[in-house]
């Protein structure tokens, strides 16, 4: 097997910059603006006998000196399609932490052989990914051994039925309007039958029978009634129908829940109350949540900073002050170089009416977006709540 890489930059086109208008005569400025979601790489394949183009998105951070994270893998098939949206959503998925920080190969077809590779002669573009591609991957990149795959349409169908016939290859399913057949049907019923412990987690959506044609809505709904009978108890699955779009949306509409969906147990729980989360077990059984990702995904152990930002805004919020600024201190103290702990640590103290180290904390986040160049958003936040706080002082 030779591996031929190239790194070039790949970027979408999403939009032009904004122009300089005067009242008389507007003038458009045609300059578009691209974003890097990220590079571009040749693989020469023995087994397909061709060069293949991989595209590769990797978290930010993964670069940063000193960094030696290693992160699950999600293999985006019809790269050409999805890969941008797919960069983009797992993008906003992270920072919102609803999936862990991943990276992103995308294979792209050649021209002519799609149909070829996903229906046509399967076993050896099932072999490519699991023979080559995984093995470039995983020497060149720091991975966790935790893999996802995901298909549309014809790709959807070859991602089932990687699935059916070798599980073992991913841990995680999600297929889009998978087009699939009553061999399909088939084949994932035996499977499901013959296999009572599975550990592994399954997404499918689709649309309306006219828009996805009736055969395969019926296949895919037949699928649905297997998964609800046959599914052992360690599976983990959903289905979703997606209403209102039409074939080659619902991709789009796929990517979020179902990456959500499959990484469900890397977020983290939330609560209403002080009650509802002493009630969950409180602070011990939410580090025991961490733990247990961290043993998982590779994560920090230990509870992260947003989650103690969370349950201190639950004491704050009910009065419980001296709790609250205990648990926003040890924020301070475990996380000193992030600004927005000391925002929240500034909060509790506003809401204990301890004016003078509210400021100080503020004052402290401020200085710290403007020396990371953190985006305007914090800093102009972070101004507001100190601006609010002078305003009270004052008063």
């Amino acid at each position: 097997m030779r591996f031929i890489v190239s790194l070039l930059f790949w970027g979408t086109l999403v939009g032009s910059a904004v122009p300089e208008v005067t009242a008389q005569t507007p003038t458009p400025d045609a300059t578009p603006i691209t974003i890097e979601l990220g590079q571009r790489l040749t693989l020469s394949s023995d087994i397909l006998g061709e060069d293949r183009q991989v595209f590769v998105r990797l978290p930010e951070g993964y670069s940063e000196e000193g960094n030696t994270s290693r992160y699950p893998v999600i293999y985006v098939l019809d790269g050409e399609r999805h890969f941008n949206h797919a960069s983009i959503g797992a993008d906003i998925l992270e920072e919102n932490e609803r999936m862990p920080e991943s990276i992103i190969i995308a294979l792209p077809n050649n021209r002519g052989t799609r149909r070829r590779d996903l229906a046509g002669s399967p076993d050896n573009f099932r072999r490519f990914i699991g023979e080559e591609l995984f093995s470039y991957v995983d020497a060149n990149y720091r991975t966790s051994g935790n893999k996802t795959l995901f298909g549309h349409s014809l790709a959807g169908k070859f991602t089932l039925s990687i699935l059916a016939g070798h599980s073992d290859m991913f841990d995680n399913y999600i297929a889009a309007s998978p087009a699939i057949n009553t061999e399909d049907v088939a084949n994932l019923d035996k499977f499901l039958s013959g296999t009572p412990a599975l550990s592994k987690s399954v997404f499918f959506t689709q649309t309306s029978a006219a828009e996805e044609r009736q055969s395969r809505w019926d296949a895919v709904e037949k699928v649905a009634a297997i998964f609800k009978e046959k599914a052992p108890a360690t599976l983990k699955w959903r289905y979703d129908y997606i209403g209102d779009q039409v074939h080659m949306t619902t991709p789009m509409l796929t990517v979020y829940p179902g990456l959500s969906f499959v990484f469900s147990d890397y977020q983290v729980p939330n609560y209403l109350s002080t009650k509802a989360f002493d009630d969950a077990g409180g602070m011990s059984a939410l580090t025991n949540f961490f733990t247990k990702r961290a043993a998982k995904y590779g994560t920090e152990d230990g509870l992260s900073q947003a989650s103690l930002r969370m349950v201190a805004s639950l004491y704050s919020r009910e009065g419980m002050h001296d709790r609250a600024i205990e648990l926003y201190q040890a924020n301070v103290t475990k996380h000193p170089s992030r600004h927005r702990v000391y925002n929240s640590l500034g909060s509790g103290y506003y809401a204990a009416g301890q004016y003078g180290k509210a400021q100080e904390a503020y004052e402290t986040a401020i200085k710290l977006t403007k020396e990371q160049n953190a985006p305007a958003w914090a800093t102009n936040w972070y101004q507001r709540n100190l601006e609010r706080l002078k305003e009270k002082m004052a008063e």
